[in-house]
């Protein structure tokens, strides 16, 4: 997949081949996001144009102030690795700058549709462009109808237990905790890509030792808690049990959030690896415990759990 940076303004040094493009921000790639991929890989095919998607880096909401910290579901590597996967094309990845959002939405088609040689756009049914949001699904149908630069198509709503399947909605899924329901909505469990870094090794001294994971980029980080997770090396994926938390039983006050997992089916050093940790299920909420002989039945308990949730057995 050839990947296009484009700053504004807009000036590629070669003019991109006639293209099918998803517009959108596409945080978390999740099932609303496929849907209208598909249909521009569709559209693509059908006309004899390729394949691509466009997306905003960084996310508008940081750029504009709305947030305060950037926390991503995809980060732009993720972001990209996954587009590549499904076999796109091209992405073009437009920096987000405050000139940028202050753009009228017909200055935006004429410069980042019309000027990148698009000629079918694809999106979802609440896309929204141009300075404080004016341009929307009816201003791409009016103009490709009028003007017949591109031709338009919208993706309708796609739904989950008649509720929209939304990044804000999987934000608010990962806060709570429910990590299954987020696998059903982005049709993969939720991924947090880090480095095996240094930690206390308590781990180590009750007898299960952990990897202590920093997280490669500002990802959205679930509720905190202990989960039965899938962790993958390389090409190998082993099944373990993640803490996700601030470790109230060894610390007191305010702490650096933490990710440790341990390994149910591996021995070794993991220092100075990349490792991705998948969200399959939550196990129960964070807590301290009175002694250290507490927490190690409790760990007991947990692996026995996910055990049998990822491997259908409780024999560890």
């Amino acid at each position: 997949m050839k990947v296009y940076r484009v700053t504004h303004p807009s000036e590629l040094k070669e003019r991109p081949a006639p293209a099918s493009v998803a517009l959108g921000n596409f945080d978390g790639v999740h099932r609303g996001h496929q849907a209208v991929i598909a249909k521009a890989m569709q559209q693509a095919a059908l006309l004899g144009l390729r394949s691509a998607v466009m997306t905003f880096n960084p996310h508008p909401k940081e750029v504009l102030g709305l947030v305060q910290a950037p926390a991503y579901l995809t980060p732009l590597p993720d972001k990209l690795e996954m587009l590549a996967g499904m076999g796109l094309d091209a992405a073009y990845v437009v920096q987000f700058t405050p000139a940028l959002s202050k753009l009228t939405p017909a200055e935006f088609i004429e410069q980042y549709i019309v000027g990148l040689n698009i000629k079918q756009v694809v999106t979802g049914f609440d896309f929204r462009f141009g300075h404080k949001g004016a341009g929307d699904i009816h201003t791409l149908a009016r103009w490709s109808r009028e003007k017949a630069d591109f031709a338009f198509e919208v993706v309708s709503k796609i739904e989950q237990e008649n509720h929209k399947i939304s990044s804000s909605r999987i934000r608010s899924l990962l806060k709570a905790g429910e990590v299954s329901k987020v696998r059903d909505l982005l049709s993969r469990p939720y991924r947090i890509t880090g480095l095996v870094v240094h930690g206390d090794k308590r781990g180590r001294t009750i007898g299960f030792p952990t990897a202590n994971i920093a997280p490669a980029y500002p990802y959205v980080i679930p509720r905190y808690g202990v989960y039965a997770v899938y962790v993958v090396r390389g090409k190998h994926r082993y099944p373990g049990v993640v803490n996700v938390g601030k470790k109230p039983t060894f610390l007191q006050g305010d702490h650096p959030v933490s990710i440790e997992v341990h390994l149910l089916d591996f021995n070794g050093d993991l220092y100075g690896e990349t490792l991705a940790i998948e969200f399959i299920d939550f196990l129960r909420s964070e807590r301290k415990f009175e002694s250290i002989e507490a927490l190690r039945t409790q760990i007991e308990s947990d692996i026995r759990r996910a055990h049998s949730i990822l491997l259908g057995s409780t024999n560890v």
